[in-house]
């Protein structure tokens, strides 16, 4: 299984090679855009128990309350699998793993941040992930390649109240599991 490092790396390495992500320095657009790299439902064909990736969260910035970003963005997903029959595992016992990571504002470039984590940024990385992107990936158990991952960018506002944000979170999240197959 990844360990933590391991996990936040897949995840911003997912979202960063996402084809048609843009790079923003500007407040996070008013409606969100999304983009896929596989289907979801051939990810999660035939499975029944999940767990959330150990390693996911969200990036500290202190205009937001990280804790109840998570909580906002952990209990969505908990929610659209639990609501199509997946059972919530821990991860020694799950399927398939759901790994997110929340961008509320990255000032640093690709290089820089690959760089930091001491891994090669590899082919087609953007300059900059977008300011408040939401990466989302399935993982088998002791994989690293992600089976299916996607974005949805421009979700977080630092500047929105918490309630708006709460529900922003939510609405992304069930856009993006909106293919989510019930459970087998």
């Amino acid at each position: 299984m990844p360990t933590r490092p391991h996990i936040r790396i897949l995840a911003l390495a997912a979202v960063l090679s996402l084809d048609g992500c843009a790079a923003s320095r500007g407040p996070a657009p008013a409606e969100p855009s999304f983009v896929t790299s596989g289907r979801l439902a051939d990810a999660m064909t035939g499975v029944r128990t999940v767990a959330l990736a150990p390693g996911s969260g969200v990036d500290q910035d202190e205009r937001v309350d990280a804790r109840a970003v998570e909580d906002a963005l952990r209990q969505a997903i908990i929610d659209a699998l639990t609501g199509r029959g997946y059972v919530i595992a821990p991860p020694a016992r799950a399927e398939r793993l759901i790994g997110y990571v929340a961008v509320v504002d990255f000032g640093v470039e690709d290089a820089q941040l690959f760089a930091r984590l001491g891994v090669s940024p590899g082919v087609g990385v953007n300059d900059a992930v977008e300011r408040g992107t939401l990466a989302f990936f399935v993982l088998r158990p002791g994989a690293r390649a992600p089976l299916w991952r996607a974005a949805a960018q421009g979700v977080l506002d630092p500047n929105a109240a918490p309630g708006r944000r709460a529900g922003r979170i939510a609405d992304a999240v069930q856009t993006v599991l909106a293919d989510l197959p019930p459970a087998r």
